[in-house]
């Protein structure tokens, strides 16, 4: 009767297995399109002549549109959680 009941308070006493969960994605999350990235028309630090600001200036998101644009790869702050194959 004492082995029956050691068993049992044994069994009751260990911690279960499924009490944690580890699964899920591990990484930080950067739910802004523009994290670690300076804001569009900040130039501040980087040496700049008057044609190099006019065509920064100039440049247009819808570049990316274009067909010979299209397979460029991303951004080194994008690249992670884009749509290619770096891990």
């Amino acid at each position: 009767m004492k082995t029956e009941g050691l068993w049992i308070w044994l069994a009751l006493s260990a911690p279960l297995v499924a009490q944690m969960d580890f699964a899920g994605e591990w990484a930080p999350v950067q739910d802004e399109d523009n994290t670690g990235n300076p804001h569009i028309g900040e130039f501040i630090g980087i040496p700049m002549s008057e044609a190099g600001r006019l065509r920064s200036e100039a440049w247009s998101s819808s570049y990316m549109t274009l067909p010979e644009w299209q397979c460029r790869p991303h951004g080194a702050m994008y690249i992670s959680r884009g749509p290619s194959q770096v891990r």
